[in-house]
């Protein structure tokens, strides 16, 4: 592993970040300010509705929360939304190089801002440069897209685009970054590489199973930088990690392809879980996930049918929230209005909360608005299309609820 630091190149920022202050080189602005009115719920009960509480006034331009009283949601709800914190930056107009490709917010308010592609070949990795709120730039560039935002920080992964190129997870905090390498894209006809599988741990440390080209494997265990804090051990030899659950235990995949829950600190294997594990499952409170194949309790190698609730959101994304007490789901729910809806629920799928963002038809089109959930609960509009643009730029805004879900 190597530290990022060593690893940046000289700040070229061609997705520049528009306002205020400057930050970096004259052509990289951010502006940032808050917008809309506190959140007023008012009161508007009745007894025969799921959601009992309210229809807010005062919210932010296309905007609509309800609030549930039931007892099921104590603890959960409401949804308080207050007056977000609105970050606009621009970009190079699509579709040229350096256009604006993706957004996230980790849970202790850094931004991170990507664009596609790097240099001048349409066909190499991604580029992230990450801000605070208040807009200063704290880094750049890092290669590869966002896939894990983190309580302090991000995890990057760079998939690689031509041979003998390397595939890698990165990582960004305010204490420093490392990189693990994955893989290594070679020519089918050469010996097997060496690579490195990992999988993040609810508190967001991770584990890192990594095969050497004699086919000896090792277990490390990172923390959320992608640091080692234990001493490498031995593992099974050519075994991968895949997921790991609320409990700890973690779902591997042996040399035979064989899917088997691991005790990863006390090297225990299961029998194998039949039907194995898909890569979309979802991690569940207490322990075990849900998938397509139903719901696989810790240490259990058959699955059990799936609640109606769970099966009626298949293919959304449900994080974890409010200290573990609930989940979150997002769903674009209709283009007619197009509105996408956040719905928060209880663990035995009661729908506690509501908030409804909603986007102006553009010439009869519908974008609709793309909400999306960070650690921390922090909860971000990611940009969909742009605010304005002239011959070479475009101006996207992006608003921000910080521990909206906490």
């Amino acid at each position: 592993m190597s530290n990022l630091a060593h690893m940046r190149r000289p700040l070229v920022l061609l997705l520049t970040i528009a306002c205020a202050r400057q930050v970096g080189p004259a052509n990289s602005r951010v502006e940032v300010q808050d917008s809309g009115v506190a959140a007023d719920a008012a009161d508007d009960a009745d007894a025969g509705a799921v959601f009992d509480a309210s229809v807010s006034l005062d919210l932010p331009e296309g905007i609509s929360i309800w609030n549930s009283s039931l007892s099921a949601c104590a603890g959960i709800a409401p949804i308080d939304v207050g007056p977000p914190t609105t970050f606009r930056f621009e970009a190079v107009r699509p579709p040229r190089l350096g256009r604006f490709a993706g957004f996230a917010v980790d849970g202790s308010g850094h931004v991170a801002v990507t664009k596609c592609c790097s240099g001048w070949d349409p066909g190499s990795p991604s580029e992230t440069w990450l801000f605070s709120l208040d807009g200063g730039l704290l880094a750049g560039q890092f290669y590869g897209d966002t896939v894990v935002s983190e309580t302090a920080g991000f995890l990057f992964e760079r998939i690689p685009m031509d041979v003998y190129q390397t595939r890698t997870l990165s990582s960004w905090s305010p204490d420093g970054g490392f990189e693990l390498q994955l893989s290594i894209n070679l020519l089918g006809n050469q010996q097997p590489e060496p690579y490195c599988s990992y999988a993040q741990a609810p508190d967001e440390s991770g584990f890192a199973a990594c095969t050497d080209v004699y086919g000896m494997t090792t277990l490390l265990r990172l923390d959320s930088a992608l640091r080692p804090f234990e001493a490498p051990r031995p593992f099974s030899s050519g075994m991968t990690v895949r997921s790991i659950d609320a409990r700890g235990f973690a779902i591997v995949v042996d040399s035979d392809g064989g899917t088997r829950w691991a005790d990863l600190d006390a090297g225990i294997l299961s029998a194998p879980v039949e039907g194995g594990l898909s890569w979309d499952a979802r991690r569940l409170v207490g322990g075990g996930f849900d998938s397509a194949a139903g719901e696989l309790a810790s240490w259990a190698t058959t699955y059990s049918p799936r609640p109606n609730w769970l099966a009626e959101r298949a293919g959304l994304r449900l994080p974890i929230v409010r200290a573990g007490r609930a989940y979150a789901s997002v769903a674009f729910e209709s283009s007619v209005a197009c509105k996408t809806r956040l719905e928060l629920l209880a663990l035995d799928g009661t729908i506690c909360a509501a908030l409804e963002a909603t986007a102006p038809l553009d010439a009869g089109a519908c974008t609709p608005p793309q909400l999306r959930i960070g650690a921390n609960g922090v909860v971000y509009e990611h940009p969909t299309r742009p605010e304005s643009c002239d011959e070479y730029t475009c101006n996207y805004i992006a608003r921000i609820w910080p521990d909206l879900l906490r």
